[in-house]
């Protein structure tokens, strides 16, 4: 049970890493910036609650917002699939959050499965 929690908390990770491009700055745009002005303006950012009250208002979001909600989801999906043995394996005695998880994972990227590394946060925006 409390592999579950690990992974889940880690999986919240990863919709944290995505907020940076769904909230962009004013200026700079972003899929989701009006929608969450808008539907989630209340809400504190961090551990996931802003992507989570996105989804919440899915059917008032707009179309841009919504498919890049939807992606989101399903790359957590993606990761969980992925990553959960080698979580369990490798950092099930690290406390979830703050990105510790993730950072755990990249600190033994040399040994994690190939489907966990392809899918680990941060690697696509590197290349």
């Amino acid at each position: 049970m409390q592999h579950k929690s690990i992974l889940v908390m880690l999986c919240l990770g990863v919709v944290a890493t995505a907020q940076s491009t769904l909230f962009a700055a004013p200026s700079g745009g972003g899929a989701c910036l009006e929608d969450r002005q808008k539907l989630c303006a209340d809400v504190k950012p961090g551990a996931g609650r802003i992507f989570k009250c996105l989804e919440k208002h899915q059917e008032q979001l707009s179309a841009e917002c919504k498919n890049y909600v939807e992606e989101m989801a399903r790359k957590f999906e993606q990761f969980a699939d992925a990553c959960a043995d080698d979580l369990a394996k490798y950092c099930s005695q690290v406390k979830a959050g703050q990105g510790r998880g993730i950072a755990c994972l990249r600190g033994n990227e040399d040994r994690l499965s190939v489907a966990c590394r392809d899918v680990l946060p941060g690697q696509q925006d590197a290349e």
